[in-house]
């Protein structure tokens, strides 16, 4: 995380693509992956990753709100509109 905070998207890329080598399955990493390209600009990569971490995990918080702000920069509100909605009104929503 030390290179994705201080902006070394490609050295942060390259430590959660290896981490999801280990740990294919593993939310919380194709979220990492996923916000690290869309930090990169890469709207379809990222949008692959974390449509993956909730098919694993469908709850997970920060990948449904990372896929509305995918969607935001993609300019497909209505989308990002409906999985905004998903978070709110889960019942596990804080």
């Amino acid at each position: 995380m030390d290179h994705f905070e201080n902006g070394r998207l490609a050295l942060a890329l390259r430590e959660f693509l290896n981490a999801e080598r280990l740990q294919p399955q593993d939310p919380r990493i194709l979220c990492a992956v996923g916000g690290t390209y869309l930090r990169k600009g890469k709207l379809d990569e990222s949008e692959q990753y974390v449509l993956r971490a909730l098919e694993i995990y469908p709850e997970y918080h920060e990948a449904r709100l990372l896929l509305s702000e995918v969607y935001i920069h993609g300019k497909r509100y209505e989308e990002a509109i409906a999985e905004s909605r998903k978070l709110l009104d889960g019942p596990t929503f804080p």
